[in-house]
């Protein structure tokens, strides 16, 4: 599937550019429907050090198929995708070929320097195994169906070994002399704040950060809420970064059905900012946007946002994507 003329009905910035090919035809309209403004925010940024005069590098973890690889190629940046699933790296690898796209491809999970566990991963699918953390016969959200409990029989010569990557180490490899990185996308179901603890060593020299969070999944990486709580608060301090929650769709953003709507980097600058317990929906005060917006929440307003997933899945959502931004607004 040519992905190119509609995604750039979508996301204007990809109007025009070299054919986008993917074999998996749900994949794309699952991204359209569920990270509209995740992959605007990441267009945006690698559009931003691209003006600046630089070819961006951008990371990908938990690439699964390529699609955000696939993108951030298509503008001409840098990429380097990382996904421990063989089957999912080797579609990655796939797409760029039919695309003639180019990237640096990791079969691999994210970890710290000292990591040395080698991970027997299933190679029949890209779905079964998206964190180090996951057991087999099971998702990362420890939902079992008949296709996960299958996995957990298989025969040791369907299960490829899988090495650690010490990304923060890779990151500073690949970056030349006062060079940052224009984005970082994270998607690894449930094990995020595994990934960004990782990345901690290489923190200043990140750019934009995209993430994929699902709080209920983090018992499985041996992560408390308040750990996990106080991980995202360093990040953010670190760099007194902005926090943007990024709605899942374009109709829960006040807009209409997205096929027909263009997606636009979201103007952090511009957007509704919600404190503390205003972050979720039921507990906003009068007047106040009701429903999953796009807005800037304070660190307060995340905090109350993750546990309140863990609270209540079925209202919130099992996962949500944030933006982590530095950019900074004037006045």
């Amino acid at each position: 599937m040519d992905l190119s003329r509609h995604w750039g009905g979508i996301w204007p910035a990809l109007r025009g550019k070299p054919s986008l090919v993917m074999l998996h035809r749900w994949f794309p309209f699952h991204m359209e429907k569920t990270e509209p403004y995740s992959i605007a925010a990441y267009i945006g940024a690698i559009e931003r050090a691209t003006r600046a005069g630089k070819q961006p590098l951008v990371l990908d973890i938990g690439a699964n198929v390529g699609a955000y690889t696939l993108i951030g190629a298509a503008l001409g940046a840098r990429l380097l995708a990382i996904d421990m699933q063989p089957t999912c790296a080797a579609l990655v690898e796939c797409h760029l070929s039919l695309s003639n796209l180019k990237a640096e491809v990791f079969n691999a999970y994210a970890s710290a320097p000292g990591a040395t566990q080698v991970l027997s991963v299933p190679m029949e699918d890209c779905v079964k195994t998206a964190s180090p953390t996951a057991v087999v016969g099971r998702f990362p959200t420890g939902v079992v169906t008949k296709k996960t409990l299958r996995a957990a029989t298989l025969d040791a010569s369907l299960l490829r070994p899988v090495p650690p990557l010490h990304v923060a180490q890779l990151v500073k490899s690949r970056l030349g002399a006062g060079e940052k990185l224009a984005a970082t996308k994270i998607d690894v179901e449930g094990y995020e704040v595994g990934v960004i603890e990782a990345l901690r060593p290489a923190w200043p020299l990140l750019g934009d950060i995209l993430v994929e969070v699902q709080p209920r999944a983090w018992k499985f990486a041996n992560v408390s809420m308040e750990a996990g709580i106080e991980t995202f608060r360093a990040l953010v301090d670190q760099s007194n970064r902005r926090i943007v929650s990024l709605a899942h769709d374009t109709q829960e953003a006040g807009k209409r059905r997205i096929a027909k709507d263009a997606v636009t980097d979201p103007d952090v600058c511009a957007l509704p900012r919600f404190k503390g317990q205003q972050a979720i929906p039921s507990r906003r005060r009068k007047g106040l946007p009701q429903g999953d917006v796009l807005a800037e929440l304070d660190f307060d307003g995340l905090a109350a946002m993750l546990r309140y997933m863990m609270r209540h899945p079925r209202k919130s959502g099992l996962f949500r994507d944030f933006l982590f931004t530095s950019r900074q607004c004037g006045g």
